[in-house]
């Protein structure tokens, strides 16, 4: 068990990475507050937790709107969380001429207006306790490009900005904030995005996995002041605080799954405790040192 306890909110534990995540967390130790847009899937992975003896709080939330987050942070039930993980997420593939003008808002309201709003919301409390961790879920998407992704791509390179912002603005308490960047994770997002690219691109699904989501990124097209590979305990332990973006290359991620699993990430399970491509132990330690500071 991790010491101290932590209070963990996190957005779209319905499902997927949030609820792996909620998962993992609370075999740690830590109570979950686990939000979605939702109650019912919310409610869902707030029962396998206290099944499997954890803390868990379910709570409807649109990461979106204001007054939904306002009224989170006014619920007394639990408190205020010493730590968020922005993890809501979701994805439309197009060309950037034919992509809907009203799924660009959504991306971006979701994955960066969302982040922006629980970011702040949190701060008061994780100013007055005197610690908090700010966790965006970032993307391999968040340092480099891939085509029909548009605005998913643009959301995600924005939460590193947004991030290294909070870094700065609260370099004088003990409240950090840093970016995960995973490759590829077996989620259900990824699962209709592999059928969506097969649509778009005019390839099958198989080709999808093969050639698209477990190719070698593009290299040059990492930005060398976002792309740090620096261990992320330099960030959870640095007072004052640094943002950075901890991200594996795909090509990095297969291999190092490779060697300890025998899989690729795709064919990871995040349930009930794989939370990225690195190896449980790895991950163990990395969120560890995130949560103790």
């Amino acid at each position: 068990m991790t010491s101290p306890r932590r209070t963990i909110l996190i957005t779209g534990a319905g499902s997927g990475l949030g609820r792996g995540l909620g998962l993992f967390l609370a075999q740690q130790g830590h109570a979950i507050l686990a939000t979605d847009q939702h109650l019912g899937p919310a409610e869902e992975t707030a029962a396998q937790i206290r099944a499997a003896n954890g803390v868990a709080h379910p709570l409807a939330l649109d990461v979106t709107s204001p007054d939904s987050v306002a009224s989170c942070f006014a619920q007394r039930d639990f408190g205020t969380p010493d730590v968020v993980v922005n993890n809501a997420g979701l994805q439309h593939v197009a060309g950037v001429e034919e992509f809907p003008l009203e799924q660009w808002d959504a991306l971006i309201n979701v994955l960066l207006k969302g982040a922006f709003l629980l970011s702040r919301a949190s701060l008061p409390g994780m100013r007055a306790r005197g610690f908090g961790r700010l966790i965006h879920i970032g993307s391999i998407h968040s340092l480099v490009a891939s085509p029909f992704k548009s605005a998913y791509i643009a959301a995600k390179h924005g939460l590193v900005g947004l991030s290294k912002t909070l870094a700065l603005e609260t370099a004088q308490d003990d409240v950090t904030s840093n970016v995960i960047c995973p490759a590829y994770v077996r989620t259900p997002l990824v699962e209709r995005q592999i059928a969506a690219q097969a649509r778009t691109r005019g390839i099958s699904e198989n080709e999808v996995i093969e050639k698209i989501m477990l190719a070698p990124m593009p290299k040059k097209s990492a930005p060398r002041s976002t792309s740090s590979s620096r261990p992320l305990r330099e960030a959870s332990q640095a007072k004052p605080s640094r943002s950075t973006a901890v991200g594996r290359r795909s090509e990095d991620g297969v291999e190092a799954t490779k060697t300890s699993q025998q899989l690729h990430p795709l064919e990871l399970s995040i349930y009930p405790n794989v939370v990225s491509s690195q190896s449980p132990g790895s991950r163990q330690r990395t969120l560890g040192r995130i949560f103790r500071g």
